[in-house]
């Protein structure tokens, strides 16, 4: 072997290992990228006495969630999705009428958002207990959803237990 013939192979190997450790580190940046963007949505419930009541969904993670779907259940009954004849029915069974906001499919809920579902803003437990016991014992919300690269399907479930 001359010496070319030995450069030459060394500079083959060297651009092969280059460009081994540039498909690796290309592979590492989109998993790193995906999860830079990865929403984390939770659902809870929360009251304060005078103060507003009620489910909320909130994006703690780091980008937007995009809602696939959403389903609601009462007494181990499914109602459907989270849509706007779903919370009269709900809002129907209650002494007094709460507020409700719905979440349609391919909607985004943004980082650091913080959306009230169904609530009132002047919590008595008076007027309102039986929004609270509902809430508490008898209704279940889940909302599916992806981040922006999709096919995740994450799961945010009230109460914490699938339904």
């Amino acid at each position: 072997m001359d010496a070319s013939t030995v450069t030459a192979v060394a500079a083959t190997a060297i651009a092969s290992a280059s460009f081994a450790v540039s498909i690796s580190e290309a592979r590492a940046t989109r998993r790193h990228n995906r999860h830079s963007v990865k929403p984390a949505l939770e659902l809870w419930i929360r009251r304060h006495n005078g103060g507003d009541a009620g489910l909320r969904v909130c994006n703690f993670g780091l980008g937007p969630a995009v809602v696939t779907s959403t389903s609601v259940a009462l007494d181990g009954v499914h109602l459907g999705q989270w849509t706007r004849p779903v919370a009269t029915s709900l809002r129907a069974q209650l002494a007094e009428w709460p507020h409700a906001t719905t979440v349609r499919p391919d909607s985004m809920l943004p980082p650091g958002i913080e959306r009230s579902l169904l609530y009132v803003d002047d919590y008595d437990p008076a007027r309102h207990g039986d929004l609270w016991e509902m809430l508490q014992h008898r209704l279940a919300f889940e909302i599916r959803y992806e981040s922006l690269y999709g096919g995740e399907d994450f799961l945010a479930v009230h109460p914490a237990a699938p339904m």
